[in-house]
């Protein structure tokens, strides 16, 4: 289908989508908002749009009475925004730039942009300047044929289904991070409980370095530890200190067996490391 604009004759109310037919999220993100100051534009839009819906192709017009409209019915969801340039006044472009940089990371709006043909800024002139600031636009030069309209609205939809598939999965991993946040909780209580229960209290589970007691003063300097050195010296140093406290023969017997133990494992597993007697 080829028609030129000015042969295309719609009446603006038929473009006022039902607003049962857009509550859902899914119609809302098939929108695309449409800003155009002059009637006979936002007829083209609508009709070729609405049209394509019809056909399947999944698209569905929304047509803003002024660019304050246009922003709040992006922040509800749409698939892009279809907006004649000069509508593009100072006040307007500013409201768009706002909208458009409170986007969630996951966005990027596309937006469509009629221009006037021959009679647009080129270069680094105002509206040049004011689409490289709007980012993710596309220029469509006018007299419009609607299959321009709808192939660059489809490119639109799909690039923004892309977004939508994005954030969604942002939202799944959040929501798995969550519940594995809680899964976690349960456990650590679970475990507190539990370790407090079988040693008599004496032992509790921390949940951070400011709940661990303050520390002991040492018996002596770090010991450097490896496969070849540091082992004999941490054993006498453990069996100095157990005897200073009056350690019964076979508790600091067992604590020079844990301490060799624990070192031997840090020589062999970890490279090395360093040993200290409290």
């Amino acid at each position: 289908m080829k028609t030129d604009a000015s042969a295309l004759k719609t009446d603006a109310s038929a473009l006022k989508t039902d607003a049962s037919a857009l509550s859902d999220e899914a119609a809302l993100k098939r929108r695309v908002l449409i800003l155009t100051p002059t009637g006979r534009d936002a007829a083209l839009a609508g009709e070729a749009l609405a049209g394509e819906a019809l056909a399947g192709a999944g698209l569905l017009a929304e047509v803003c009475a002024d660019m304050e409209a246009l922003c709040r019915e992006m922040a509800a969801g749409a698939a892009g925004a279809l907006i004649a340039s000069e509508a593009l006044i100072p006040a307007s472009l500013r409201l768009l730039q706002e909208a458009l940089a409170q986007q969630p990371p996951w966005s990027d709006l596309p937006v469509i942009i009629l221009t006037s043909g021959g009679r647009e800024p080129s270069g680094k002139g105002p509206l040049a300047e004011a689409l490289d600031a709007l980012g993710n636009t596309t220029l469509l030069e006018r007299p419009l044929r609607v299959a321009t309209l709808v192939h660059a609205a489809q490119s639109a939809l799909g690039a923004r289904r892309r977004q939508y598939e994005v954030r969604d999965h942002l939202e799944e991993h959040l929501r798995l991070e969550e519940k594995l946040q809680v899964e976690y909780q349960k456990q650590r209580i679970l475990l507190r409980d539990v370790l407090a229960s079988v040693t008599g209290g004496r032992l509790h589970l921390c949940d951070s370095l400011a709940d661990l007691p303050a520390p002991l003063p040492t018996a002596g300097e770090a010991i450097p530890l490896s496969r070849t050195a540091g082992l004999g010296e941490l054993r006498h140093a453990a069996k100095r200190a157990a005897l200073a406290e009056g350690f019964a023969d076979d508790r600091w017997q067992d604590l020079i067996t844990a301490a060799s133990e624990a070192a031997m494992n840090a020589a062999v597993h970890a490279g090395g490391g360093e040993g200290r007697v409290y």
